[in-house]
C-alpha cells in the first residue's frame, strides 16, 4: 500500500501523519518502513522544507536541520543503530542513572512490557487528548 505525498502533507498540516502512514508503506526507495515502525519514519530526501510537519506536531518534537536542510526529530537511533542489529537506543544506553528503557512492547518477556504491565505502576503519556496514541511512556514513582 502507498500513499500520495499530497495526502501525506494534507495529512500532517492536520496532525495526522502517523495515522495516515501504514506502517508497510515504502516511500520512493530511500526508506523502507518496517513492519513494526517505531513512531514516524520519513524521507528527508522528499522534505520541501515548508515546516508544516514541526507546527502539526503534538509534541513540538520536530526541529530544522541545517545540515541536512530538512525537517527532523529523533527516531529511536533506527538509522543509526536499530537497522544495524542494535536493540537499544544510544540515550538509553547513555543513561547514568538507568532512568531510561527501550524496547518491543509486543514482547512479553521485555523489560519494558514487564515495566509497563505492573498492577501498581502509573503510565503516563504526552498530550493524550491529541489521540496519537504515542508510545513513549513515562513512570511514576
Amino acid at each position: 500500500m502507498s500513499i500520495k505525498r499530497r495526502d501525506f502533507l494534507k495529512a500532517a498540516v492536520t496532525g495526522s501523519a502517523a495515522a495516515a502512514l501504514p506502517a508497510t508503506t515504502q516511500a520512493r526507495g530511500n526508506l523502507e518502513v518496517p513492519p513494526k515502525a517505531i513512531g514516524m519514519l520519513y524521507d528527508a530526501t522528499l522534505c520541501i522544507g515548508c515546516k508544516a510537519c514541526m507546527t502539526a506536531c503534538p509534541y513540538n518534537a520536530r526541529y530544522y536541520n541545517r545540515e541536512i536542510q530538512a525537517v527532523d526529530k529523533c527516531d529511536f537511533c533506527y538509522h543509526k543503530r536499530l537497522q544495524n542489529g542494535d536493540t537499544n537506543t544510544a540515550c538509553a544506553e547513555a543513561c547514568p542513572a538507568g532512568a531510561l528503557f527501550f524496547g518491543d512492547l509486543s514482547e512479553h518477556k521485555s523489560e519494558i512490557y514487564k515495566l509497563l504491565h505492573k498492577p501498581e505502576q502509573t503510565i503516563l503519556v504526552l498530550r493524550p487528548e491529541s489521540g496519537s496514541m504515542p508510545n513513549v511512556f513515562y513512570l511514576q514513582g
